[in-house]
């Protein structure tokens, strides 16, 4: 990106000025806090959204070198005596015509993307097979919106001869903005499905609202068998050229594919009277459908008769969508993102890896960039700069370009810097070995073969895994932040092995989206939580006795829910107070019992109460809570609001004794729902933040986040009457084909989904449990399934109404069927 100054910016945008020098330069354009990397000529966006403020985020960030603010509300700037702020009635607004400024000094052609699916994986495709002949500009990961479109057009440069971008809108009016700013000369609309189908009336609304990206294009590529695009207006009044293609007509566009051996698919593709053949290594429709759309870009930029063109497409990578987050040996954590690697891309990783606060030390294995066309003297430049301000301590170089540039460059950095030419160089060496007690980011080109690396540092765990979406766990915590008032504390519940999702990785993740309070049941999980670097005050539900001493070590802060509790927590910190130096007076949360009468104080003692902590000064209630029993029973309403009638009453009882602050909170995930207006200082959030929820209306605007998957370990073919596991008395009643599976009930697989109680799917179909499921491993019948064979994935779970669905074949709830899937399962984390 070329240079700003603040003038110029102002200029743009329209916005007026205060404060500092107007001729700062600006070289980065900041709209999250977290991922600051060059605050000197930084300028963030103070963006504020339905729950998220970034004027909140002033001060720190000006405390770490930043002095250049765009704002939407008013800030005084005498408390930032050497920044300079800019202002407008729309931030947004701002940044795109900034983008839109400087698209305008490009003339290379642009590929635009849009559609309910597919359009990151086109875009990766494209970027793999055009950067044979094109240096490219495009959008990291899946930057899409109304800030990733211009901040993904802002990272472009003089190098750069080609342009691809995806743009994804969630309701009308949006396109417009992002048309002008891209600007496309070719436009492809992968398909229109139901994602994000809450922001219009119809299919037909979302397709015609789509297509304006490509009002101004020169050719408009999508498949014709959508039959809803076809119906849109857009096409009568579209100027350009359309390649229609479709798989179900002749026509001047078509396209055949046919399915050969080594799971791949043929696809042959007409243009008028030109035509080619690829092979691609996937034998999926959407895989299918995303090349085809590829092989057109291709046909339009005049590749088709280009030789390696074939060679490229039987090489598409399969592509990890997320980040992927593991357990690795030597109790390091393994972040592996090993499918691209350029420079935008490696920082939004390490932006992540950052995050992972559990381990203190950062570790960083980096192949040669792809990014051959720019010099590399510059881009490694600041790539180690990037690594110096954001502190990682170790930094692992592969490939000969790093090995020729740090041969140049020998100054000291602060953190360790190795180099080695290749892979196997570098794992047959004592520094892969050395490696422990860090956060390790694996990031590599492709041709690397990154994989055998994070093979070798990955724990050998059970073959079961479950997967936790990061991206849509953040996103129910943002939607249950929009139903309460936006001053609103947040506690979120990370007891039970975080819902059965890694405390460890979610409290982490949480403390990165920036919320106030975790809570765990017992004082072994805070403690665990203190070990792995987490900063967050942590309430502890159920402080045993004998744990009191620990979690006044370990500044947890307990829940006292009676005298009898509250008498052994004081004189164990009388008695600590006598050799240890301890701040007083220490936080505590005190619980009233409401209605529920399982723990609390009986609200008749809660003046007796108030005015023994007051009179000893031990202690400082940092809040009062309860519990609501019934908030998601519509027939339990007026008990609900009698419960909500005493706690306030015992909060005000308190109040008249306790004379200082304290924080209110009542409502759980179900009270958020139903009672937001209760809201008071804070509120607890648990099984909502994996999207369930009791009130339809919320719950259909919420995501999935887990996936239970496992693998086959073997297939049989059986006869008719043969006795399939334990007991002997159950058998096949034909001759049929048994896969045993990798998962039983010590995972968490109850014993009342055998039987064909339980239908997995593998291959895209559904196969029934068969005989009881043992300890470790289960049987299915996959007789209708062709060629199973032994590592084939199986899906046990991937939704949330399957997870319903299983619970009620359990008997039981969702919060039973995660809690109790094993701590052996590995957990999986996966974040765009």
């Amino acid at each position: 990106m070329e240079n700003f100054t603040i003038k110029e910016i102002a200029e743009i945008t329209n916005a007026k000025t205060f404060g500092y020098s107007h001729n700062r330069v600006i070289q980065s354009f900041l709209t999250d806090s977290r991922q600051l990397t060059d605050p000197e000529n930084t300028l963030f966006f103070a963006w504020k959204g339905k729950r998220q403020d970034g004027h909140r985020y002033i001060q720190s960030l000006y405390e770490k070198g930043v002095r250049a603010f765009f704002t939407e509300k008013k800030v005084d700037v005498n408390e930032y005596p050497d920044a300079v702020f800019l202002s407008s009635e729309n931030i947004i607004d701002s940044l795109q015509k900034i983008a839109a400024h400087y698209r305008q000094q490009f003339n290379f052609p642009v590929i635009a993307i849009t559609g309910s699916n597919g359009k990151t994986i086109v875009k990766e495709w494209l970027n793999f097979i055009l950067s044979s002949f094109y240096t490219i500009s495009r959008s990291p990961a899946s930057y899409n919106s109304q800030t990733g479109v211009p901040l993904s057009v802002l990272k472009t440069n003089n190098t750069h001869n080609l342009g691809i971008f995806e743009a994804g809108i969630s309701q009308t009016g949006e396109m417009e903005k992002l048309e002008n700013i891209l600007k496309p000369k070719i436009g492809v609309l992968t398909n229109i499905g139901s994602a994000h189908d809450s922001g219009f009336k119809s299919l037909k609304e979302k397709a015609a609202e789509k297509m304006q990206l490509f009002k101004g294009s020169e050719t408009f590529i999508y498949c014709s068998d959508y039959a809803v695009i076809e119906e849109t207006p857009f096409l009568k009044n579209f100027r350009g050229s359309v390649i229609d293609w479709s798989m179900q007509r002749k026509g001047a566009y078509f396209a055949e594919i046919k399915k050969i051996p080594n799971n791949q698919l043929k696809i042959s593709a007409a243009a008028h009277d030109d035509k080619i053949e690829v092979v691609i290594p996937f034998c999926d429709a959407a895989s299918a459908e995303n090349a085809i759309h590829t092989l057109y870009v291709c046909y339009t930029l005049g590749l088709w008769n280009e030789k390696k063109l074939k060679e490229l497409f039987s090489a598409l990578p399969q592509l990890k969508m997320r980040l992927e987050i593991r357990e690795g040996k030597n109790n390091n954590v393994l972040i592996d993102d090993s499918y691209n690697n350029d420079l935008t891309a490696l920082l939004i990783a390490l932006d992540y890896a950052k995050s992972q606060r559990q381990k203190q030390l950062h570790t960083l294995i980096l192949s040669d960039l792809t990014e051959d066309s720019q010099k590399p003297e510059i881009v490694y430049k600041e790539i180690l700069r990037v690594l110096e301000a954001k502190e990682i301590d170790k930094f692992i170089a592969i490939g000969d370009k790093w090995s020729t540039f740090l041969k140049k460059h020998t100054e000291k950095y602060p953190f360790k810097v190795s180099v080695f030419q290749e892979v196997q160089s570098f794992l047959q060496s004592a520094e892969a070995n050395a490696i422990n007690d860090s956060c390790v980011l694996i990031k590599g080109a492709r041709k690397y073969q990154f994989e055998k690396i994070t093979s070798f540092f990955q724990k050998q765990v059970h073959r079961t895994r479950l997967e936790i979406n990061l991206d849509n766990l953040a996103h129910n915590l943002n939607y249950f932040q929009t139903l309460v008032p936006a001053d609103t504390k947040l506690m979120v519940m990370v007891k039970a092995l975080g819902y059965g999702s890694g405390a460890e990785e979610i409290s982490s993740f949480l403390e990165w989206q920036g919320i106030h309070y975790l809570a765990v049941a017992y004082t072994d999980e805070g403690i665990n939580l203190k070990k792995q670097n987490i900063k967050l005050p942590i309430m502890v539900m159920s402080p045993d006795y004998d744990a009191l001493e620990s979690v006044i070590a370990y500044r947890l802060e307990p829940e006292l829910y009676s005298f009898e509790v509250l008498n052994e927590f004081e004189k164990k910190l009388e008695d600590m107070l006598v050799y240890e130096d301890i701040p007083l007076p220490y936080p505590v949360h005190i619980k009233i019992d409401t209605g529920m009468h399982r723990l609390g104080f009986m609200p008749e003692e809660t003046e007796k109460l108030s005015k023994r902590i007051q009179k000893k000064k031990l202690l400082k209630i940092q809040s009062v809570f309860s519990h609501l029993s019934a908030a998601d029973n519509p027939e339990k309403k007026e008990f609900t609001r009698t419960q909500l009638s005493v706690f306030e009453n015992a909060c005000a009882d308190i109040r008249k004794t306790y004379p200082h602050p304290f924080l209110m909170h009542i409502l759980n995930s179900s009270g958020i729902s139903f009672y937001p207006e209760k809201a008071y200082d804070m509120v607890r959030l648990g099984i909502g933040l994996y999207g369930f929820d009791s009130n339809e209306l919320h719950y259909k605007n919420l995501k999935n986040v887990h996936a239970l998957k496992t693998s086959v370990l073997q297939v049989k073919n059986l006869k008719k009457d043969s006795s399939i596991g334990y007991t002997g008395e159950n058998y096949l009643r034909k001759d049929s084909k048994i896969a045993t599976i990798a998962i039983g009930y010590a995972d968490g697989f109850n014993r009342l989904l055998g039987n064909g109680n339980w239908q997995v799917l593998i291959k895209n179909q559904f196969c029934p449990t068969i005989g009881n499921i043992c300890m470790d491993m289960a049987m299915v019948d996959v007789t209708n399934v062709e060629d199973v064979e032994v590592g084939d994935e199986v899906i046990v779970f991937e939704n949330r109404e399957a997870i319903l669905k299983m619970a009620s074949q359990n008997h039981t709830i969702p919060y039973e069927v995660l809690t109790s899937l094993s701590p052996r399962i590995k957990r999986v984390y996966l974040k765009e």
